[in-house]
């Protein structure tokens, strides 16, 4: 999550011998491989296969730009200070979680407030993602 260089590295190395084909860097746009077999590989990382992060880091960009998204951002930054124990490379989580606590009903689960359009899925940073999602499984 932290560090995405080391994990594509420890994917690349895991994968390498049974999958000879495999690129150096994952690229920008995801990878997906056509084995001998026919079969289909694929990575995606989230949040773009470049940066730290995780499903919440790309689920933030989904959020409406609205005065909420940054009065949540300064909470959970305030709520760390007043001792909430969250570990920080889980910000992104504490953030979209209390965004959606905040939302009627409260406490979406992420592919609800996805389905239910709590959250923008025709947002450009989406784009790519479902772009790769619909390549590897012929969609």
């Amino acid at each position: 999550d932290e560090e995405p260089d080391n994990r594509w590295k420890s994917l690349y190395n895991a994968c390498l011998p049974n999958i000879p084909n495999l690129p150096q860097n994952l690229p920008a746009a995801g990878l997906i491989i056509t084995l001998e077999s026919g079969l289909k590989f694929g990575v995606w990382m989230m949040p773009d296969n470049q940066s730290r992060g995780m499903l919440e880091t790309f689920l933030a960009y989904l959020v409406p730009d609205n005065n909420l998204w940054q009065y949540t951002q300064n909470k959970v930054i305030e709520a760390k200070q007043q001792g909430a124990t969250y570990r920080d490379y889980h910000l992104d989580k504490a953030n979209i979680h209390t965004y959606l606590a905040w939302q009627d009903p409260p406490g979406k689960q992420l592919h609800d407030a996805v389905k239910q359009r709590i959250l923008n899925q025709s947002h450009p940073q989406s784009a790519n993602f479902l772009r790769w999602l619909q390549e590897l499984y012929e969609i």
